[in-house]
């Protein structure tokens, strides 16, 4: 399952995500599910064996956790056909996300929750605040000074440089490229078995090894590193971090949901826009709104 970041811009900004809630444990309102009739086809194992029940509805309530519809003739479950979320906090594991001005004005400017193993958020941050008071060219600085930083990292594992990879996984992922019709599990076997990603694995694992007990921090560095990310000179990386810095992966405004892609399991994304269209377009809009709009950055999970 999945973590990812939505700008909520506008006032009540609980009150906008609302429409967006999964179904997950039968909490969602009801004003905002459908009805959705299952395509399985139990019937041979109902003939097979009936478990005692008269009636295939019954069989399929009982056995398969499905739900006969207020007809009494369709048998399915109850829905929000656009679902985005089914958890969300405040900050959460991205907590002090705005960067304050330091006139910020403090009736506005609030400060959510941390999430899970995260750190409270830092004085002069805030998870909501008005769209005037985010120095957003203070943030602008940081994400590039920590690119900076990261990328030299990286450059230090590898003296020969950094290893260029052949097949990307967007590259694979492509849905209208040569691998579309390719198996999940063949995609991911194509592109570990290429020699650049084994020689990465194994450089940066004997990294994080040495960070074993002395720095968490430094050992999650490591070994979540994504040789995808490095696949640009350092001054392209430095300048794609800058340009994302207020970026998130999805904004609602005005009742519409706008994303890069379709959050899933395990963070995979389908569908995803490229990264630098995604935050010029993110930038646009930024920059196209009034100075009094109210900004909220929500950890939501799927």
């Amino acid at each position: 399952m999945s973590h990812f970041t939505v700008l909520v811009i506008g006032p009540d900004p609980e009150t906008q995500l609302a429409p967006f809630q999964e179904n997950n444990m039968g909490e969602c309102p009801p004003e905002y599910m459908e009805f959705e009739e299952t395509t399985e086809d139990y019937r041979k194992d109902f003939a097979e064996n009936n478990e005692g029940h008269e009636t295939y509805a019954d069989y399929m309530v009982y056995h398969h956790g499905y739900q006969m519809c207020a007809d009494g003739k369709k048998i399915g479950y109850w829905g929000n056909p656009n679902q985005k979320w089914d958890w969300y906090k405040l900050g959460g594991r991205w907590t002090g996300y705005f960067k304050l001005k330091p006139d910020a004005n403090s009736e506005f400017a609030i400060k959510g929750s941390a999430g899970l193993m995260t750190s409270s958020a830092k004085d002069g941050y805030a998870d909501t605040a008005l769209k005037k008071d985010i120095d957003v060219a203070g943030m602008i600085e940081i994400a590039r000074g920590n690119a900076k930083e990261r990328y030299e990292k990286v450059e230090a594992l590898f003296p020969d440089g950094i290893p260029k990879i052949e097949l990307t996984w967007a590259t694979i992922c492509d849905k209208e490229g040569e691998y579309k019709d390719m198996e999940w599990d063949a995609r991911k076997n194509l592109y570990h078995s290429q020699e650049s990603i084994k020689i990465w694995k194994k450089i940066k694992h004997a990294k994080a090894d040495e960070f074993n007990n002395s720095s968490s921090d430094g050992r999650s560095f490591y070994m979540w590193l994504d040789q995808d990310d490095y696949q640009c000179t350092k001054e392209e990386y430095i300048q794609s971090a800058g340009d994302s810095a207020l970026s998130s992966y999805a904004i609602l405004k005005d009742g519409k949901w706008y994303e890069r892609g379709e959050m899933g399991w395990w963070g995979m994304a389908s569908n995803e826009k490229d990264k630098d269209v995604w935050d010029k377009e993110f930038a646009k809009l930024i920059d196209e709104l009034p100075d009094n709009t109210l900004f909220s950055l929500y950890d939501c999970h799927i």
